[in-house]
């Protein structure tokens, strides 16, 4: 007899930083017994299972659907996040966010991002205790376990560092198996900046992809237009049945996906897989003072990070000087925001008057802090101000960057830099690009745009790297506007990267996208 599906996971460790599947799993915790083993038959096809000890099976049923759009990896990762019954987590299932969208990756388009679900819910699987006598002793009489401090300190951190990395922060609790297939679209912001109607758009086209018949399909396609075709990628996903044929589809304008859809699921039954789970916190299997400190290590793993924004906001006449653009920048290190010392004066903006209207320039900058890499003191923190009177005058920003940056001594150094609202003619100069090189960086969005003439472009660029590095091992990102007279848009941009939770890397581990992690 065959052991019920969803069963082989239960009670193993689980790496939040992955993907919301299986392929985050780490190691066994809790031993899987058979002594007292019961059986479990599945009503809709008379399947009988045998069902491990400390185990408990309910019986689903369900069909549940919802579409959501996010507009930050951030927003993404926090509904995965709740999925899973965490929060407070900075890089929870960044794995998913890059296996979804991967392919938005190498575009210099921002994106809202979008996922449309269907689960079909069989049954739950619950642990019924988490005492020590469940407990394998291959975790149990691991050195690295068996040496854990009772009390966490800067000091002793990788004492459980250590253990998180293998065995992970959290482990599997409950388990729910059925069918899911998940839709992810990527869909080009400057399609619509109306995330209502995205929504609305995302939903529709879900269904008609999936849930309609021919016909139906086609008349969903023409309310949606080519247009939105066009301004989107997507990717498939599922678990249970054959997924095969589901997450090679790639749906275009006109397209109708409903007898691999009918297909799919009805196979979910005969071959149902894992779509939902409950995570627990590994403080959870200790007790007093040890579970304590557990808990705040597991804080301070998940949570350590560097973030870096930049941001250029449309507000039509609420900008300085009557302008349309808000701008600001920040640097934030474990949750502390670190200030520019000396704080500048933000400068008056550039006004032109031309046909006899006034035009009022964003005010644009760079914002830089360097931090010792080893105990992430502040080195320095400067806000340098964009003077665009002209373009010799707005190259003069990268000589007092580049004056400051010579007088540091130290070369084991992070480097987290916010450039906001900079002129997209204003590229870096070849110091300023050398030193940006030796840190990891690489320009590659600038460089698309080395020699342009156009003079109301301006650009966000955030990047966070540590120095000595070789180009590409950098976190950047780089936003754009066209127009920001004729065409303004807003531009938010954000890199992140987690100081700790890097499985033993020993520099900055890059994902495809504004996302990383440092050790």
């Amino acid at each position: 007899m065959n052991t019920i599906p969803g069963a082989e996971i239960l009670g193993f460790g689980f790496n939040i930083m992955g993907e919301y599947n299986e392929s985050s799993i780490t190691f066994q915790l809790f031993t899987h017994k058979k002594q007292d083993a019961t059986e479990y038959t599945y009503p809709p096809t008379g399947v009988t299972y045998q069902v491990p000890d400390n185990t408990t099976v309910l019986t689903q049923n369900d069909t549940s659907g919802s579409t959501n759009v996010f507009t930050t990896r951030q927003q993404f990762q926090s509904y995965f996040s709740a999925k899973a019954g965490l929060s407070g987590s900075a890089g929870g299932f960044s794995g998913e966010f890059n296996m979804a969208y991967s392919q938005s990756f190498n575009t210099e388009n921002s994106y809202y991002y979008g996922v449309s679900e269907a689960n079909y819910q069989s049954w739950q699987l619950l642990m019924n205790s988490t005492n020590s006598q469940w407990l394998s002793t291959s975790f149990t009489e691991d050195p690295a376990v068996q040496n854990l401090p009772s009390k966490y300190t800067n000091e002793n951190k990788e004492c459980f560092f250590a253990v998180f990395r293998k065995f992970g922060t959290h482990f599997i609790s409950k388990a729910t198996v059925g069918g899911n297939l998940s839709y992810f679209v990527a869909i080009d912001q400057s399609f619509s900046s109306d995330q209502t109607q995205i929504q609305a758009n995302l939903a529709l086209e879900y269904k008609g992809v999936f849930f309609s018949t021919k016909a139906e399909a086609e008349a969903i396609w023409n309310q949606l237009g080519e247009q939105w075709a066009e301004n989107r990628i997507v990717k498939v996903a599922a678990e249970g049945g054959d997924t095969s044929t589901l997450e090679a589809l790639n749906p275009g304008f006109g397209d109708s996906e409903n007898s691999v859809f009918t297909y799919w699921k009805s196979a979910v039954m005969e071959n149902p897989s894992i779509i939902l789970f409950q995570l627990t916190p590994l403080s959870e299997l200790f007790t007093g003072d040890t579970a304590s400190a557990i808990a705040e290590a597991i804080k301070v793993y998940t949570n350590s990070a560097i973030v870096a924004t930049a941001n250029a906001d449309v507000s039509f006449g609420q900008g300085p000087g009557g302008g349309n653009y808000i701008t600001s920048s920040a640097i934030i290190v474990n949750g502390e925001v670190v200030l520019p010392d000396p704080v500048p004066v933000t400068p008056h903006p550039r006004v032109i008057n031309y046909n006899g209207r006034n035009f009022v320039f964003p005010i644009g900058g760079f914002q830089i802090a360097i931090f010792d890499s080893d105990s992430m003191e502040v080195i320095m923190s400067h806000k340098y101000y964009v003077d665009n009177t002209s373009l010799e005058t707005e190259q003069n920003v990268y000589n007092e960057i580049m004056n400051d940056i010579n007088e540091i001594i130290q070369t084991n150094y992070t480097v987290v830099i916010s450039g906001f609202a900079v002129d997209l003619m204003n590229y870096p100069t070849t110091e300023f690009a050398t030193w940006l090189y030796s840190c990891g960086a690489t320009l590659s969005g600038w460089k698309h745009y080395f020699g342009f003439t156009g003079v109301t472009g301006v650009v966000n660029y955030v990047c966070i790297c540590k120095h000595g590095q070789l180009p590409g091992t950098a976190i950047e990102q780089f936003d754009y506007v066209m127009d920001w007279i004729y065409e303004p848009k807003s531009i938010d941009t954000a890199a992140e990267v987690l100081l700790y939770s890097n499985h033993g890397e020993d520099h900055i581990k890059k994902s495809p996208s504004n996302f990383g992690v440092l050790s």
